[in-house]
């Protein structure tokens, strides 16, 4: 594959006749009332669309979604959108005069001649975006597109479960808000704010190179340029939340020096080859273009662009009667859509409406009231937005969403501190049209939003139960997000952060609910209950079945901090697999190791000393106790979760795995086991191996060994340490086996495996 960057989010793909153009931006009146440009300009470049076979975009945010190039293309492209649910996104797909898009759901593959591309949403329906992710199926290259979709862990996970070698990511790499710079908060706060701003959505992009630790690292989709005198000051000043690539590669030599060799900032025009990894500049584009002396060209590109941001400017004429009758019915028409919603709001908005037809009013979330107000000293209120009266009819009418408008910086703004955000007031704004907001209301209610898991989060304060997932906007965490330093707990998506112990959000009106974990919680569940339940869903492990008295309790911290680790504990050659060390209690599994019945009544393997039984009836108790813990539904649930499998089960009745046993000069040979059930049909997906010999040397053999072997070595050899996990991929591919055991006698390699099955209906790797 080849990529031509195209500026800005846009990319073109090029792959055995196959043109694929990827969210191409080139309207002259910028996006967002001409509050963003393209930096820099990549005018240059629009004539490559002309090529394409097929054009995907992501979302509908106007520097993605260029309505002026999509209704000129040709009709014989194929266009590819998601499917989101919201009707507004359906009412702008049909406004489109070009081609007629091919929606594509969530995971949804389509293939365009040797490409197979999957569509990924974004995890929360608070926001409609999505990413691609492009596998040449002759070269087996893949090119992961976040554009600016903000994926989780666990979409992050499932990607680089489906493809283990990924050649390309691209993502956002700086910030795109108005947050902090549009809010009058002190000087000193607002330049806090921003450099926090800034950092995190490094460690964003950061953290997306690592979970899919592509050979090439690209930085992508923005900054934009503020080309409107009266905004261009937002992008120099102390309080912007633009990052540079220059500012990018600097913070990755301190902070991911080897991170910092595999990334590129490619410009418009500059050529990737994914073969080789090597980009190749346009040189054009360079001769006027220097991202570390940008003020200069960007007054030149001002003054160039100053006819098209007036002629959209123009466009918006001063009101020529009230806008109060069409404002008061539009809250109203918002309140009656999302009653629940707008009283969770819970506080009182003001709008400071100037110019003509304006005026001030408060919108008041509590009572669901409208009406008009003094003035900012008068009327008491809790957040306050001022605009120009030109901008607000469009609005009103349903051209514009309150959040397009906010991205075109055209406003100020006040609330009482950095830390009063509200959540649900920004939610009701961002579906600020009733059918959205009646859809959003019915789609949460139904469970849309991911439910809540926890997880159990050791700190020198004390031990913790914490929700999984953030209250911001969904956002899935972990052990991982921990900060000692600030004794909180960090969204990785956006800086919230959570303090310990009661959940408190530093950001915004928000809590994390965080209870203490151990004795004297709930005698009902080993972690306790959860103080705040979120969004409506009781905190609490999915499904998890009750568990018996005795049974080991599963570490699922220490299996998150190695999985944040990602190495060791993640490997994708020769098939994804993952080693966890140290999760069970030794003293259970020590007890386990001794309840083994006699090789008597165990099923032998003629000649070789290995014994195996699948009747958990025949072991001591604390053996038994082992495969309960095992078998439970909650590791089930937490292992689809790492691996991206929904609906894993196991089949604690039936085919559950075995107890096992060999001796000095066992051996199994590389094989691949059957994975389908001869009568359930279920797939077997994973295997799990736990290992209970304590005082195990790497010369005793008996290794796990992975993959076919080469020169009599096989890719991966895994050793079978006390209290040592391995869950493996179980495809027709995933060729394993067991080297030689020479243990000396009596010592003997005991395991207990356990196999993890989904439905026929499922979609599996036979």
């Amino acid at each position: 594959m080849k990529i031509t960057f195209l500026g800005h989010a846009g990319a073109l793909v090029e792959a055995d006749g196959v043109k694929l153009v990827c969210d191409p931006w080139f309207s002259e009146g910028g996006a967002f009332l001409s509050g963003w440009h393209q930096l820099p300009d990549n005018s240059a470049c629009a004539p490559l669309v002309h090529e394409a076979t097929h054009v995907y975009v992501s979302h509908d945010h106007q520097d993605h979604f260029d309505a002026g190039v999509l209704d000129a293309l040709d009709p014989s492209v194929t266009l590819l959108m998601p499917d989101y649910p919201l009707p507004t996104w359906k009412r702008l797909v049909r406004t489109l005069r070009g081609p007629a898009p091919v929606l594509l759901g969530d995971q949804e593959v389509f293939r365009a001649g040797p490409l197979r591309l999957r569509l990924v949403h974004s995890p929360t329906p608070r926001h409609q975006d999505s990413a691609l992710v492009i596998e040449d199926t002759v070269t087996g290259q893949v090119v992961v597109n976040l554009n600016d979709c903000q994926v989780d862990r666990d979409q992050l996970r499932t990607i680089r479960r489906l493809h283990p070698r990924v050649d390309a990511v691209l993502a956002q790499f700086s910030g795109a808000t108005w947050f902090p710079f549009a809010y009058s908060f002190p000087a000193a706060e607002q330049v806090e704010a921003a450099r926090r701003k800034r950092v995190n959505s490094m460690r964003r992009w950061a953290r997306y190179m690592q979970a899919l630790a592509p050979r090439s690292a690209v930085a992508f989709a923005g900054p934009p340029a503020l080309l409107d005198p009266e905004l261009a000051p937002h992008f120099f000043a102390e309080s912007s939340v633009f990052t540079t690539p220059p500012e990018l590669l600097a913070w990755l030599r301190r902070e991911h020096p080897d991170l910092a060799e595999r990334t590129v900032a490619p410009l418009p025009g500059d050529e990737l080859d994914v073969t080789t990894g090597r980009l190749t500049a346009d040189p054009g584009i360079r001769q006027g273009f220097d991202w570390e002396n940008l003020a200069p060209y960007i007054a030149d590109y001002a003054r160039r662009r100053a006819p098209a941001i007036a002629e959209v400017v123009a466009g918006y004429p001063e009101p020529r009667h009230g806008l109060y009758d069409g404002f008061a019915a539009h809250f109203k028409a918002l309140f009656a859509a999302g009653e629940s919603l707008c009283r969770a709001v819970d506080a009182v908005a003001a709008f400071d409406v100037r110019g003509a037809g304006g005026g001030f009013w408060l919108v008041d979330f509590r009572s669901l009231e409208v009406r008009e107000g003094s003035g900012p000293e008068t009327d008491a209120h809790d957040y306050r937005f001022t605009l120009s009266s030109r901008y607000l009819p469009e609005i009103l009418e349903g051209g514009m969403s309150w959040e397009e408008f906010f991205f075109s910086f055209r406003f100020s703004a006040w609330r009482p501190g950095i830390g009063a955000y509200n959540e649900e007031l920004m939610t009701v704004l961002r579906c600020s049209d009733p059918d959205d907001l009646a859809a959003y209301v019915r789609r949460t209610a139904q469970g849309g939003e991911r439910p809540a898991g926890t997880f159990t989060l050791e700190t020198p304060r004390g031990t913790y139960r914490v929700s999984d997932v953030c209250p911001h906007l969904g956002a899935r965490l972990g052990p991982g997000d921990y900060d000692p330093e600030l004794d909180a707990v960090v969204c990785p998506q956006h800086g919230w952060r959570f303090g310990l112990p009661d959940g408190a959000c530093a950001n915004g009106r928000a809590r994390l609910g965080v209870s203490p974990a151990g004795p004297g919680a709930d005698p009902g569940h080993p972690d306790g209950p959860l103080r705040e339940p979120l969004d409506g869903h009781p905190g609490g492990r999915p499904a998890a079945s009750p568990r018996k008295a005795g049974t080991p309790v599963i570490d699922y911290a220490a299996m998150e901090r190695q999985l944040e680790a990602h190495e060791p504990c993640f490997r994708a050659d020769p098939f994804p697999h993952y080693v966890w060390d140290g999760i069970l209690p030794a003293d259970a599994l020590r007890a386990a190791a001794g309840a083994y019945p006699d090789t008597a009544v165990m099923t032998a393997k003629p000649g070789i000393p290995r014994w195996h039984s699948q009747d958990r009836r025949l072991a001591g108790p604390a053996l038994r106790e082992l495969c309960e813990a095992l078998l439970g539904d909650d590791l089930a649930a937490f292992l689809g979760k790492v691996t991206g499998v929904a609906g894993l089960r196991t089949e604690p009745d039936g085919d559950w795995g075995s107890y096992r046993l060999a001796g000095r000069g066992a051996v199994h040979h590389a094989h691949v086991g059957s994975n389908r059930h001869p009568e359930t049909g279920r797939l077997r997906r994973y295997s799990l191996f736990t290992y209970l010999t304590e005082g195990w040397r790497p010369e005793d053999g008996g290794w796990l060994e992975l993959g076919e072997p080469v020169d009599g070595a096989s890719p991966a050899r895994i050793m079978p340490s006390f209290n040592r996990s391995v869950l493996i991929e179980t495809t027709s591919r995933s060729l394993h086996g067991v080297s030689l055991l020479r243990a000396p006698a009596p010592v003997l390699r005991r395991t207990v495996t356990v196999h993890f099955w989904t439905d026929p209906a499922a979609d599996g790797a036979a």
